[in-house]
């Protein structure tokens, strides 16, 4: 997932959460709508997805020839 596609994916995020159909959180951040809504921002879902699969790879939960993903 590239920068740009993030960017985008929180713009999403960012106007539904902003929308008006919700009167009492349309004036607040967007990181306190986030905390009353008890919703998190793309980048925290994929910083923990991330740590969920090396967790995966490191206990083995995967059967992977580690040899392929260092080369010299």
């Amino acid at each position: 997932m590239t920068k740009k596609d993030v960017q985008l994916l929180e713009k999403v995020q960012h106007r539904a959460t902003s929308t008006k159909m919700i009167l009492s959180l349309c004036l607040i951040s967007y990181d306190d709508r986030l905390k009353d809504m008890e919703l998190r921002s793309l980048i925290y879902h994929t910083l923990r997805g991330d740590a969920i699969e090396t967790f995966k790879y490191f206990y083995g939960v995967y059967h992977v020839d580690s040899s392929t993903f260092v080369t010299t």
